[in-house]
C-alpha cells in the first residue's frame, strides 16, 4: 500500500477512535523531510489530544495500527499521543500519553493493557520531533502545526538530539 493511503487509514482510525478528543495529525521524519524510503524508512508522527485516551482507546488505536503494518512500509510506524497543552507551552523533557513502534509489537501483543498503561511518561526526543513538525512537518489532520507547537529552546533541541546520538 502506498504511504498516502497508509497515512489516510491512519487519519481515520485515530478519527474514528479519539472523535472530539483528535487535535491533529503530524508527520515527522522522512516524509517531513522528503527522503522517505518503504524500504528503509518508519512512517513518524505525532497525535495531538485535548485529554488523555482512555486505556480503551490507547489499545484499540494500536490495535488497528498493528493490523495496519501489515500494508506499512517494512520498520512500521512510530507514534507518540501528546496532550495539546505540551504542545501549546513547551515543556522539557515533553510528556506523552502512548508511544509505540515496531519494536514495542511483541510488548503490545503480549500484554495490551499493561503495555498501554506502562507506555506513559517523559521523552526528550520529542523536543526534536517537536520541532521538526513546526519547521516542516505535515498536518494530515485538524490545526496547522504552526499554530499549534510552540517554538522549542534551542538548548533543549540540541539536548534532545544529543541524547538520541
Amino acid at each position: 500500500m502506498q504511504a498516502e493511503k497508509i497515512l489516510n487509514e491512519v487519519v481515520y482510525l485515530h478519527r474514528e477512535i479519539l472523535g472530539e478528543n483528535l487535535i491533529g495529525i503530524y508527520i515527522h521524519g522522512s516524509l517531513a523531510f522528503g527522503c522517505y524510503n518503504p524500504k528503509q524508512s518508519d512512517i513518524d508522527f505525532l497525535t495531538v489530544t485535548e485529554r488523555s485516551p482512555s486505556l480503551t482507546e490507547k489499545r484499540t488505536i494500536l490495535e488497528r495500527l498493528v493490523r495496519l503494518e501489515a500494508d506499512a512500509p517494512r520498520k512500521g510506524f512510530e507514534m507518540s499521543v501528546v496532550l495539546a497543552e505540551y504542545c501549546r507551552r513547551f515543556v522539557y523533557p515533553t510528556p506523552y500519553e502512548l508511544h509505540y513502534s515496531k519494536t514495542h509489537k511483541k510488548a503490545f501483543l503480549a500484554a495490551p493493557d499493561e503495555y498501554c498503561k506502562a507506555m506513559r511518561g517523559t521523552d526528550p526526543d520529542l523536543a526534536a520531533h517537536f520541532t521538526v513538525v513546526r519547521k516542516t512537518g505535515v498536518t494530515l489532520y485538524g490545526e496547522e502545526a504552526r499554530s499549534l507547537f510552540a517554538p522549542v529552546p534551542r538548548a533543549d533541541y540540541l539536548d534532545s538530539i544529543r541524547r538520541d546520538a
